[in-house]
């Protein structure tokens, strides 16, 4: 090649570069939806047959007996929902040994449990009123629920 040739070859190789147009990266997208069926559900958590024990009753004592200590009952739940609790039958009152009783159950305690739940926790207090004269027997029970409706 002529020795003129190769600085205007050059030149104009170098017209053409600048010349042509920057390529830029470019992206493209595209919008997808991620969906779960969920059922919320609560579950208990706490031990199983717990005893709320009044202690002992005299016949006919003049004081009521309260245990104002009581048992703790609680329930992890799907988070948002508003639970609400009632004792089985729907009463607060029965009746153990002939005497006569009512439970109390205490406002909700509210935290965050495992896997980020909701839990919920009662306290279940009771008394027996004074002067009953109960029955014969030494030593009796009465099975009771507390049920959650959510």
């Amino acid at each position: 090649m002529n020795k003129f040739f190769k600085p205007a070859l050059a030149t104009l190789v170098a017209a053409i570069a600048i010349s042509m147009p920057i390529t830029q990266a470019q992206t493209v997208s595209n919008t997808f939806n991620v969906s779960v069926e969920l059922t919320s559900v609560c579950r208990s958590t706490s031990a199983a047959n717990q005893a709320l024990a009044f202690g002992t009753y005299t016949a006919f004592q003049e004081s009521a007996l309260a245990n104002t200590t009581g048992i703790a009952i609680a329930f992890a739940c799907t988070r948002g929902l508003a639970p609400s609790v009632a004792f089985d039958g729907g009463l607060a009152t029965g009746s153990v040994g002939g005497l006569n009783y009512t439970l109390t159950v205490g406002a909700a305690t509210t935290g965050t449990g495992t896997g980020n739940s909701e839990t919920y926790s009662y306290t279940i207090t009771g008394s027996i009123a004074a002067a009953q004269a109960g029955d014969a027997l030494a030593s009796v029970t009465d099975d009771r629920t507390l049920i959650l409706t959510y």
